[in-house]
């Protein structure tokens, strides 16, 4: 008989992100997005999310869906300095 250990489901950490996460880009990045979520701009906005430094992971997750969910008006506003 296979024993195999028995796989617990991993916790889902649910997080919001807020515009205290975008602190970690500098201000004319944030500003670069904002205008590009103003201007609905969703290619300029994926090439400002390559952008991100790797280790922010959840940033760079948040971000790609918000704007694959057409969700620029949430992005305009979170960006808003």
């Amino acid at each position: 008989m296979l024993n195999l250990p028995l796989l617990k489901p991993t916790p889902t950490v649910s997080k919001t992100l807020t515009s205290e996460h975008l602190q970690i880009m500098p201000p004319a990045w944030i500003n670069q997005v904002h205008e590009a979520a103003l201007d609905l701009n969703d290619h300029r906005i994926f090439q400002l999310i390559a952008e991100i430094p790797p280790e922010h992971q959840f940033l760079i997750e948040t971000l790609t869906s918000l704007v694959d969910n057409f969700q620029l008006e949430a992005i305009d506003i979170l960006t808003r300095i």
